[in-house]
């Protein structure tokens, strides 16, 4: 019981960033920047998966993707990315959820736990944990990584 107030309070907390993020029109605003782009396919799914990552670290993946995955989705199709390959690199990217340093609170309570400078995890997090999952949403999307069928 402990444990499900605790997941309750941090899935509310998740839903309220995301509805404030709605609000705030993050979700059009990123569809109007990307849309305003040129870019080559590479460098737009580039793009998309970082700002996917950016949004998502202060965030639940559940909330990055109420948040920025509809905007994500279309930017990826506008390039020529299949609606679920875009679907499933969104997924991924937002799998970084607050994680991702210099914020979030499962960091600083590992590091907590494990008696470490919470700063000291930023770059091995930064090279061994959010590039590599970039590098997977930008491999689906690009069409190197299958998708079983």
């Amino acid at each position: 019981m402990p444990q499900f107030a605790t997941v309750g309070v941090s899935l509310f907390a998740a839903l309220a960033a995301s509805t404030i993020m709605s609000d705030l029109g993050v979700g059009d605003q990123l569809t109007a920047s990307l849309n305003s782009l040129h870019l080559p396919k590479p460098l737009l799914v580039l793009l998309v998966c970082v700002a996917i990552v950016v949004v998502a670290t202060p965030l639940s993946s559940t909330a990055t993707a109420a948040a920025v995955g509809a905007p994500a989705v279309i930017a990826l199709g506008s390039v020529g990315v299949p609606p679920v390959v875009s679907i499933c690199a969104v997924l991924i990217c937002t799998s970084t959820e607050g994680a991702s340093p210099p914020v979030g609170a499962p960091i600083y309570l590992a590091a907590g736990m494990a008696e470490v400078n919470p700063q000291r995890t930023f770059v091995p997090l930064i090279l061994w944990f959010v590039l590599p999952i970039i590098g997977l949403g930008w491999l689906l999307a690009m069409g190197w990584l299958p998708l079983p069928h």
